[in-house]
């Protein structure tokens, strides 16, 4: 656990720099789909909330 916990500091921080005028970056993810750096950002903390709350879910059981 500490160990995602950790890596996901670590991605925060990284975030944390990225310079506003850069979040409207465009990033092709495949499958001739573009998205920008803020969707991306944005997706990846939806993703984590989606675990944590999930672990939640298994320590009150």
């Amino acid at each position: 656990m500490s160990l995602w916990v950790n890596l996901n500091r670590q991605v925060a921080e990284v975030i944390g720099v990225i310079p506003e005028d850069r979040l409207q970056n465009s990033c092709d993810v495949g499958e001739e789909q573009t998205v920008t750096l803020e969707w991306i950002i944005n997706d990846y903390v939806d993703h984590m909330e989606h675990h944590i709350k999930q672990l939640r879910i298994f320590e009150t059981s």
